[in-house]
Protein backbone atom coordinates (compact mmCIF):
# COMPACT_ATOMS: atom_id res chain seq x y z
CA UNK A 1 0.00 0.00 0.00
CA UNK A 2 1.16 3.58 -1.07
CA UNK A 3 2.10 5.26 2.22
CA UNK A 4 0.31 8.93 0.79
CA UNK A 5 -3.00 6.43 1.00
CA UNK A 6 -2.87 5.39 4.71
CA UNK A 7 -4.65 8.40 6.00
CA UNK A 8 -7.52 7.94 3.98
CA UNK A 9 -7.56 4.09 4.24
CA UNK A 10 -7.43 4.73 8.37
CA UNK A 11 -10.23 7.30 7.36
CA UNK A 12 -12.52 4.75 5.58
CA UNK A 13 -11.84 1.71 7.67
CA UNK A 14 -12.37 3.92 10.88
CA UNK A 15 -8.99 3.12 12.83
CA UNK A 16 -6.31 4.85 14.25
CA UNK A 17 -3.16 5.37 11.24
CA UNK A 18 -0.48 4.03 13.67
CA UNK A 19 -2.88 0.67 13.93
CA UNK A 20 -3.37 0.45 10.52
CA UNK A 21 0.80 1.32 9.94
CA UNK A 22 1.85 -1.56 12.50
CA UNK A 23 -1.22 -3.77 10.48
CA UNK A 24 0.65 -3.61 7.18
CA UNK A 25 4.17 -3.88 8.40
CA UNK A 26 3.24 -6.89 10.51
CA UNK A 27 1.56 -8.57 7.18
CA UNK A 28 4.38 -7.95 5.15
CA UNK A 29 6.93 -9.44 7.18
CA UNK A 30 8.33 -12.93 6.47
CA UNK A 31 6.86 -15.10 9.17
CA UNK A 32 10.08 -16.19 11.40
CA UNK A 33 8.07 -19.90 12.16
CA UNK A 34 8.29 -20.52 8.24
CA UNK A 35 9.03 -24.24 8.01
CA UNK A 36 9.40 -26.15 4.95
CA UNK A 37 5.61 -27.81 4.56
CA UNK A 38 5.62 -31.83 6.15
CA UNK A 39 5.91 -34.64 3.71
CA UNK A 40 3.69 -37.54 4.25
CA UNK A 41 3.75 -40.58 2.23
CA UNK A 42 1.10 -42.69 1.66
CA UNK A 43 0.79 -46.36 2.74
CA UNK A 44 1.52 -47.00 -1.20
CA UNK A 45 4.68 -45.39 -1.17
CA UNK A 46 6.04 -46.73 2.78
CA UNK A 47 5.35 -50.24 1.21
CA UNK A 48 7.56 -50.14 -1.78
CA UNK A 49 10.28 -47.83 0.43
CA UNK A 50 10.23 -51.72 2.94
CA UNK A 51 10.93 -53.70 -0.50
CA UNK A 52 7.46 -53.98 -1.30
CA UNK A 53 5.74 -55.58 1.96
CA UNK A 54 1.81 -56.46 1.17
CA UNK A 55 -0.47 -54.26 3.16
CA UNK A 56 -1.54 -56.84 5.37
CA UNK A 57 2.22 -57.00 6.49
CA UNK A 58 2.26 -53.12 6.83
CA UNK A 59 -1.47 -52.83 8.67
CA UNK A 60 0.11 -55.19 11.15
CA UNK A 61 3.54 -53.40 11.21
CA UNK A 62 1.16 -50.37 12.00
CA UNK A 63 -1.19 -51.53 14.95
CA UNK A 64 2.03 -53.30 16.47
CA UNK A 65 3.60 -49.58 16.27
CA UNK A 66 6.88 -50.85 15.41
CA UNK A 67 6.37 -47.45 12.41
CA UNK A 68 4.69 -44.52 14.17
CA UNK A 69 2.00 -42.79 11.74
CA UNK A 70 -0.37 -40.43 10.68
CA UNK A 71 -4.25 -40.87 10.23
CA UNK A 72 -6.27 -38.32 8.29
CA UNK A 73 -9.66 -39.22 7.93
CA UNK A 74 -10.20 -42.78 6.30
CA UNK A 75 -5.85 -42.32 4.76
CA UNK A 76 -3.28 -43.38 6.85
CA UNK A 77 0.27 -41.63 6.09
CA UNK A 78 4.12 -42.29 7.40
CA UNK A 79 6.67 -39.97 7.81
CA UNK A 80 9.55 -40.77 5.62
CA UNK A 81 11.95 -40.28 8.48
CA UNK A 82 10.03 -42.75 10.95
CA UNK A 83 10.57 -45.27 7.85
CA UNK A 84 14.12 -44.70 7.39
CA UNK A 85 14.68 -45.19 11.03
CA UNK A 86 12.60 -48.49 11.37
CA UNK A 87 14.77 -49.51 8.25
CA UNK A 88 18.13 -48.40 10.20
CA UNK A 89 16.74 -50.03 13.27
CA UNK A 90 15.51 -53.30 11.50
CA UNK A 91 19.44 -53.69 9.89
CA UNK A 92 21.21 -57.20 11.86
CA UNK A 93 24.68 -58.62 11.36
CA UNK A 94 24.48 -62.09 10.16
CA UNK A 95 26.66 -63.49 13.55
CA UNK A 96 26.57 -66.98 15.35
CA UNK A 97 25.10 -67.08 19.00
CA UNK A 98 27.01 -69.92 19.95
CA UNK A 99 30.49 -71.22 18.42
CA UNK A 100 30.14 -74.91 17.45
CA UNK A 101 28.74 -76.63 14.66
CA UNK A 102 27.11 -75.19 12.17
CA UNK A 103 23.09 -75.18 12.03
CA UNK A 104 23.25 -77.13 8.92
CA UNK A 105 25.13 -79.97 10.41
CA UNK A 106 23.02 -80.03 13.67
CA UNK A 107 20.08 -80.40 11.81
CA UNK A 108 21.52 -83.15 9.81
CA UNK A 109 22.14 -85.24 13.27
CA UNK A 110 18.72 -84.56 14.36
CA UNK A 111 17.18 -86.15 11.19
CA UNK A 112 19.59 -89.22 11.91
CA UNK A 113 18.96 -89.46 15.15
CA UNK A 114 15.34 -89.65 13.96
CA UNK A 115 15.62 -92.22 11.48
CA UNK A 116 17.16 -94.20 14.20
CA UNK A 117 14.47 -94.01 16.51
CA UNK A 118 11.82 -95.46 13.63
CA UNK A 119 14.36 -98.03 12.77
CA UNK A 120 14.68 -99.40 16.33
CA UNK A 121 10.39 -98.91 16.56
Amino acid sequence: MNTANIPQAALLLDIPQDRLQALIAAATQPATDARPPATLWPKKTARQRLGGISDATLNRMLRAGEIPHVQIGARVMLDPADVETFIRKAKTRKTRSKPGRPRAVIVAAQREQAQEGRADA
